[in-house]
């Protein structure tokens, strides 16, 4: 169903958020904004370079592995 399809987002994204020394915990604490520049034709969002956090785990979606990915969506429970 719907709801069960969001009570999983849902407790998959308390994970991912709440994973102590994880990118969300290290990202919040340091005060930078996430690596978005600019938005074209409207000037929003701009930030300097160095206004960035840059500390990830990873540098992209493909670098996750599987068992990280089974971790955050509770497969593993």
């Amino acid at each position: 169903t719907i709801e069960s399809c969001m009570e999983r987002e849902k407790a998959s994204q308390v994970r991912l958020m709440s994973k102590k020394d994880g990118d969300f915990e290290r990202w919040a604490g340091s005060g930078k904004g996430v690596g978005m520049t600019e938005m074209r034709r409207t000037g929003s969002l701009r930030r300097k370079h160095e206004d960035l956090f840059t500390n990830w785990n990873h540098s992209c979606v493909s670098a996750v592995t599987e068992d990280e990915v089974l971790e955050i969506v509770g497969a593993n429970e």
